[in-house]
């Protein structure tokens, strides 16, 4: 075993040596949050609205829509430009440009104390210290080994936030941990949140998979809420599905809603989250979707319990119908050809689709932010130190790497040989320290 100062000695050489390496990648990480989304696209040009696909695109144009309001100012146009009109209405002391004309709503610019945004919502923060949050434990499954710095990521911003937490993997039962958190809370609330990073083979960033059962108990608010921060705030480029792909062609429950539910759990909120394995690559990415992540749960938490068990989303079967559809949801037809963008055949809707049906509470839009103070989009706030961790009998390095939330490679180990550790040894590992770096955006994402 080493002696303490030879090892901490030699781990910071190598990691020094490390850190020349991975200096052109910090660098490219700074310039990337000066740049505009590379995947920003408005959501009114005619691309967009002429893209098909069997999942939910909530869009704030489908939000005024279904209001019937009129925009005299697009969202995302000429972003300067509005915050210079922001910044001459504040100095004028101006609280609204526009005016309601002939029953038609212009647009209000208001200024930031006023808490509108431009594009005419009126804006919410939420705090987390200001919601009960003692009733909700939330239960990370990592699905797969890819997804480590996701979960690890989310279960520190959720912590920070005060919501109770658990991480588990893809071999424990599932079923048991439910039960105990139950046993412990019997009037309690569970969010299993299962993290996938292989199932996603679509050409988007994310697939989110809310119910595909619709009797299950509903997880469509916290899976518009995480939907909307990937899309709107973090860049991600993310649809909502219900279940998941087979490989006949189909849809069916994912495994971990199956099971629950075949358990007698029908009360669990359910849901995965499916990211790209390309997309989880860089560390800007894995914390942006963690943080939407983490903040969806606390936009599902401040909304009403009526809010939080609605079925916004409805699986398809064979011959629902857009007008039948409108009817049991008491929404007008328009709503529901506004909010989604799927294929309607002569009115009978594409089967086991996803289609919103519902109008989306005001908590779960991107006029809402979340107060969190893990995040920061600042790299000089942000750091990483030399940590280790003492080798216990049984352990083996792709275990050890895992609960540290880091890559089998990345670990330093005292023989120099990862195939060679005993109990007692010191392996050495970079741990983050700082806030966590996110990217914002306030252009709209595909």
């Amino acid at each position: 075993m080493w002696d303490d100062d030879i090892n901490f000695s030699e781990i910071q050489k190598i990691f020094a040596d490390r850190d020349k390496k991975q200096e052109k990648e910090a660098q490219e990480r700074r310039s990337q949050l000066t740049l505009i989304d590379r995947r920003s696209e408005l959501r009114d040009e005619p691309a967009y609205e002429n893209m098909h696909a069997k999942n939910i695109h909530v869009t704030e144009k489908g939000y005024q829509a279904a209001k019937n309001k009129k925009l005299s100012l697009k969202v995302g146009v000429v972003v300067l430009a509005v915050v210079v009109l922001m910044a001459i209405v504040t100095a004028l002391g101006i609280h609204s440009m526009g005016g309601d004309k002939g029953g038609s709503t212009g647009t209000t610019i208001g200024t930031m104390d006023t808490g509108t945004h431009n594009n005419g919502q009126t804006s919410m923060t939420i705090n987390p210290e200001q919601i009960d949050l003692s009733n909700l434990t939330v239960v990370l499954r990592k699905s797969t080994s890819n997804v480590n710095k996701v979960v690890s990521v989310t279960e520190r911003e959720l912590t920070e936030m005060g919501v109770e937490n658990t991480v588990v993997g893809s071999n424990e039962d599932i079923v048991s941990i439910v039960e105990e958190i139950k046993n412990n809370k019997p009037n309690g609330e569970v969010i299993v949140i299962n993290v996938d990073g292989v199932t996603n083979k679509t050409k988007v960033d994310n697939v989110i998979m809310t119910n595909y059962n619709n009797d299950a108990r509903s997880a469509d608010a916290i899976a518009l809420a995480i939907n909307n921060g990937c899309n709107d705030i973090y860049q991600i480029e993310s649809e909502i599905r219900c279940g998941k792909k087979t490989s006949d062609g189909n849809r069916a429950p994912v495994s971990v809603e199956k099971t629950l539910l075949d358990a007698g759990h029908s009360d669990v909120i359910c849901l995965t989250i499916a990211p790209s394995s390309e997309y989880i690559d860089s560390e800007i990415e894995y914390n942006n979707l963690a943080t939407s992540i983490a903040e969806g749960v606390i936009r599902y938490a401040s909304l009403s319990k009526e809010e939080q068990q609605t079925d916004y989303i409805k699986r398809t079967e064979y011959g629902d119908t857009v007008s039948n559809f409108a009817v049991e949801n008491g929404v007008s037809e328009s709503f529901i050809r506004s909010e989604n963008k799927d294929d309607f055949y002569n009115g009978i809707l594409a089967h086991n689709s996803a289609v919103l049906v519902k109008e989306v509470p005001t908590n779960l839009k991107n006029t809402a932010t979340v107060v969190n103070k893990s995040i920061t989009t600042n790299i000089g706030e942000t750091g990483t130190a030399i940590s280790y961790y003492e080798v216990k009998p049984g352990d083996t390095l792709s275990e050890i790497a895992e609960q540290l939330g880091v890559k089998q490679s990345d670990l330093v180990v005292p023989s120099g040989d990862n195939d060679v550790i005993h109990p007692g040894d010191k392996i050495g590992y970079e741990k983050e320290v700082g806030k966590i770096l996110v990217s914002k955006s306030t252009s709209k994402s595909k």
